[in-house]
């Protein structure tokens, strides 16, 4: 990932090609991020080329660090500019991922190769935090199915001892999201959602009946 604004499109792309051989495969996606990079209008770069290591440091260092003067770490509260996967496990799947936009360039890779791969190769093309935050606005619209608010939700003395029935509330996440989503949500993401609710998104969290009723849930799976 390069963080830079799509203007540098061009020249970007010269750069790659400086440093590659005639027979090297470089693909350079365009993508734009909603949350990510705001100071650039979410606009960064997904690289993909065949380099070796020594090329990676020396692109590195002259053009990331010298001539673009973009930051390899968060630092004083500010994003990394640039990253690189140092070991690719599945050359389709990151291929998948640095064409999913399907907004890219490319040399010394067949298009038809490419082709079958963002079509067979699924990534959602909606940002994943988007998906969680419209999730999140829809389970606190609906949260009288899953807590247990008695007479006044507005009163925390009005809670029973179990404020928090966990299998309505999964029950919520599941069908909001076979309703939304064209494949199956598996039990880690359905867990971590219950507890991103529940610890970040629910108005009752500080309660101590909610609290405890929490960390019960918590410490059931340590």
């Amino acid at each position: 990932m390069i963080a830079l604004p799509q203007t540098y499109d061009d020249t970007l792309w010269s750069h790659l090609c400086k440093y590659s051989t005639e027979t090297t495969p470089i693909i350079m996606s365009k993508e734009i991020s909603k949350r990510s990079h705001q100071d650039i209008s979410g606009h960064h770069f997904h690289i993909y080329v065949g380099w070796e290591d020594k090329t990676w440091e020396a692109f590195k260092k002259t053009i990331l660090i010298k001539t673009y003067q973009l930051r390899g770490q968060a630092k004083d509260g500010l994003p990394r500019q640039y990253g690189r996967v140092t070991k690719i496990k599945d050359d389709v799947k990151m291929i998948a991922y640095t064409i999913k936009c399907n907004n890219y360039k490319k040399t010394n890779i067949d298009q038809s190769y490419l082709d079958e791969i963002y079509k067979n190769e699924s990534f959602e093309k909606e940002d994943k935090k988007d998906y969680q935050e419209t999730l999140m606005t829809h389970l606190l619209a609906v949260r009288e199915t899953f807590m247990n608010l008695n007479n006044d939700p507005n009163r925390y003395d009005s809670l029973c001892d179990s404020p928090i029935n966990v299998y309505y509330l999964a029950e919520e996440i599941l069908m909001h999201h076979m309703e939304n989503k064209d494949k199956p949500i598996c039990r880690t993401k359905l867990e971590y959602y219950i507890e991103y609710y529940l610890q970040c998104k629910e108005p009752l969290r500080f309660n101590r009946k909610v609290r405890q009723q929490i960390l019960s849930i918590i410490l059931k799976r340590i």
